[in-house]
């Protein structure tokens, strides 16, 4: 649905990338689906963690150092012949954690997996992510488990991946 040259439902598509766009509104959506849970755009500037937390746009890994650092990953093609019109598919790079001060590891994964299932669902709920893309989806994750001198954490590395046509 196009009203004018370069907008897609009422949003500016950007001629290089909908990243930042579907970035920001990502955000915002996950905010509401897991409140109270803690949203991080980016990865935060700090070492005091809450008990649980999600990350956009990073990976989760509390060393930095160790972190890929990689916040998203697209690719571009051509639309259509003559069009001059480009297809984008990207995947954003997310992370969730649980964790607390004891060595109980299946009440914090069953507590992870409920709250990337409440991302699965709002993704499900809305997947133009407001209007910012054709259709998003939860792509892929992995599950890590680790047992800390500050008890255990549970953390879920995951994918949201999209598509959108960018003019």
């Amino acid at each position: 649905m196009a009203s004018a040259r370069g907008y897609k439902f009422g949003i500016r598509v950007s001629a290089t990338s909908q990243v930042p766009a579907f970035i920001d509104a990502l955000v915002s959506m996950i905010e509401t689906a897991v409140a109270p849970v803690k949203v991080y755009d980016g990865p935060p500037v700090t070492d005091a963690f809450p008990q649980k937390f999600v990350g956009i746009g990073w990976d989760g890994n509390p060393d930095q150092n160790a972190s890929s650092g990689q916040a998203a990953d697209a690719q571009h093609s051509w639309a259509a012949l003559g069009a001059l019109q480009r297809e984008e598919d990207a995947t954003i790079t997310c992370s969730l954690a649980v964790w607390s001060g004891d060595t109980q590891v299946r009440a914090r994964r069953l507590a992870a997996y409920d709250l990337l299932a409440q991302i699965e669902a709002a993704l499900i709920s809305d997947p133009t992510v407001g209007g910012t893309v054709r259709a998003a989806l939860l792509h892929s994750h992995t599950l890590m488990q680790e047992q800390t001198e500050h008890g255990n954490q549970v953390r879920i590395a995951f994918a949201i991946s999209y598509g959108v046509r960018l003019t």
